[in-house]
């Protein structure tokens, strides 16, 4: 509640309508030991509906249940649930982080020659 209540309070520009949250942990198997990344709660939420919440007074479970959140009936054991919405970071559309200002011209700045 508080990373989408973040989310949506820095939206300065108020361009976000729908905030999607899949939280997961970074964790070995305990079958295999191999490293796994289990969705332990998945929730999907209008900014309209999550600005009307007085987060203050909210049951957190009640409200991510009336929200139509998943969430991990076992958490402990690492019982994962499906995402609402995965996120395919080969895609096209993400792009590699770039040096840009390694490629610019290194003339000295005059202000540091004076």
């Amino acid at each position: 509640m508080r990373t989408i209540h973040e989310v949506l309070n820095a939206d300065q520009a108020d361009t976000i309508a729908v905030v999607v949250f899949n939280g997961f942990v970074n964790t070995a198997d305990p079958a295999t030991g191999k490293d796994i990344k289990p969705y332990l709660i998945s929730v999907r939420v209008t900014k309209e509906r999550f600005i009307e919440l007085e987060l203050g007074r909210i049951d957190k479970k009640a409200c991510l249940r009336n929200l139509g959140a998943l969430v991990s009936s076992r958490a402990a054991e690492l019982l994962a649930v499906k995402p609402l919405i995965e996120f395919d970071m080969v895609d096209k559309r993400f792009v590699e982080a770039a040096d840009v200002l390694a490629g610019l011209e290194s003339r000295p700045n005059l202000m540091d020659v004076l």
